[in-house]
């Protein structure tokens, strides 16, 4: 067969091989639409946010804005949607929230409603680490149990996260308990509500978890050393107790050498406020009195600020003041600006110190 046949056969049958996968697609899928976005086809409903969906809302007037909109703004107070369906009491049958409708309140023209979490007394309880359910239903019944300062019996109380709830005279948490060392570095403050976004300690340990915690004392912002941060009560309260408090020890530099009488008053007592006198479990000069502008004093219990007080009590400016230990824990291992969660031995060493 010459070359020029061969050639046109082959045209022919690839032009026809391609007809055909062509008349299988158009047969496969439907030809798209060319209509703009948004455009409603006649028989078939426009997509979401189309102008065919731009209907008036139940009791409203076409061509007339949503009460979220008639002001000109839309209301952004709050994230909740009432996406779900609400009894007349506000409260949602299938759910362990509330829900009650904000007044006067829309998003997108919906009534916005706000949550309130909620959780089961005995639960409550339970996850305190008091006893189980069932023999928190007993203490219950009891009237052993307190909420907001009222006497609870009834079964199936719901309680909020606000709530302050109080077994045997004693406030309760509902969160595990956990006990973190944190050694703090210089210029951060320790206060937990950061108004002024300075540096605090608590995003130095941001990654502990969704836990929430509190430093036992507070350091100031030039101040360094070991911080005990818990959600336990019963600790802090033992802890900060003047006569069962837990020792810590503090290297301390003064502005100027500290003079023989001055170290002998720290450990025999300085009256800090008029009625007030605070004396040192033991206080000595570091590296063997080389230098008197370093001291070390180890301190029971006392309020924030006690160890600067009482230098400044005895004419003296404290630099720099670092915490050492603290009831027994050190910064063994424990870089600064570092935590680490504490052990169960170290945990039960702080409660029965």
């Amino acid at each position: 067969m010459p070359w020029s046949t061969f050639r046109m056969h082959f045209t022919l049958y690839s032009k026809a091989k391609t007809g055909m996968a062509k008349k299988e697609s158009d047969k496969r899928s439907p030809k798209k639409s060319s209509a703009p976005r948004g455009a409603k086809e006649e028989g078939r409903p426009g997509p979401r946010g189309g102008a065919a969906s731009r209907r008036p809302k139940p009791g409203q007037k076409r061509g007339e804005k949503s009460p979220a909109h008639k002001d000109g703004k839309k209301d952004h107070s709050s994230g909740w949607k009432a996406e779900k369906d609400l009894s007349k009491d506000g409260r949602n049958a299938g759910s362990k929230s509330r829900y009650r409708i904000k007044e006067g309140k829309y998003w997108r023209g919906k009534p916005i409603v706000e949550v309130r979490h909620t959780m089961r007394l005995n639960k409550y309880i339970s996850n305190a680490g008091i006893c189980s359910r069932r023999e928190a239903d007993n203490l219950i019944a009891q009237g052993l149990v307190e909420v907001n300062g009222k006497q609870i019996t009834e079964m199936g109380y719901q309680v909020k996260e606000s709530d302050k709830v109080t077994y045997a005279g004693e406030r309760i948490s509902p969160d595990k308990p956990v006990y973190i060392l944190l050694n703090k570095p210089k210029d951060f403050v320790t206060t937990t509500k950061n108004p002024n976004d300075q540096k605090s300690v608590m995003m130095l340990i941001r990654r502990a978890g969704n836990v929430r915690v509190a430093p036992i004392d507070k350091l100031n912002k030039a101040s360094t050393g070991l911080m005990l941060f818990t959600n336990d009560g019963q600790l802090v309260k033992k802890i900060t107790h003047p006569i069962h408090g837990v020792k810590k020890l503090y290297h301390i530099h003064l502005d100027k050498p500290l003079k023989s009488a001055d170290l002998s008053a720290l450990n025999s007592g300085v009256q800090i406020e008029e009625g007030v006198t605070f004396a040192a479990e033991e206080a000595a000069y570091v590296k063997d009195g080389k230098d008197r502008k370093q001291v070390g004093i180890e301190i029971k219990g006392g309020k924030n600020g006690t160890v600067k007080r009482l230098f400044e009590a005895l004419g003296y400016r404290v630099i720099k003041l670092d915490r050492v230990t603290y009831g027994g824990l050190t910064k063994k291992d424990l870089p600064r600006g570092k935590w680490r969660f504490l052990t169960e031995r170290e945990v039960n060493f702080l409660k029965m110190g």
